[in-house]
């Protein structure tokens, strides 16, 4: 049975294989490899903005989604934003996304925040779940990146 809860950014930085699983399908082509640096995680953890959430099959982690949430100086609110949302490949048809998003969701809420922002990679399974009318979201905008070669 799958539980969730509130986390430490520290319990998902000691997942390695999982982070290295996310590190393969989250990348982003012209950026270094993720090389996550836990003294920032934990720098925003200890300020309040940054918000960790896990999924756990007993002890094992097999789920995450970190939240930055800031007051965005354009619109004078306090906003949420997702850092990282995985689900190892082995739990995707349990509703764990589906579940750790819910759980952002109602962390934002409490702590203020007008809405959630979520990234996706174009085509991967996260924007797919995002774009079903059932998720509740809306694509509102598309980024773009363009990478700077030293």
């Amino acid at each position: 049975m799958i539980t969730y809860r509130i986390c430490k950014v520290a319990e998902i930085l000691s997942e390695t294989k999982l982070l290295e699983d996310y590190a393969v399908e989250g990348a982003i082509s012209g950026l270094p490899k993720p090389s996550p640096q836990a003294d920032l995680y934990d720098m925003l953890e200890k300020s309040g903005m940054l918000h960790s959430f896990g999924a756990f099959n007993g002890e094992e982690l097999v789920g995450f989604m970190t939240v930055i949430a800031y007051k965005a100086p354009h619109y004078g609110e306090l906003i949420a934003v997702s850092e990282s949302v995985f689900v190892s490949k082995a739990f995707r048809k349990t509703g764990a996304g589906t579940r750790l998003i819910r759980m952002a969701e109602d962390h934002s809420k409490s702590i203020g925040a007008k809405g959630l922002l979520v990234s996706a990679p174009m085509g991967g399974s996260l924007s797919r779940m995002m774009q079903n009318p059932k998720s509740g979201y809306r694509q509102t905008n598309e980024v773009f990146f363009r990478g700077f070669h030293e």
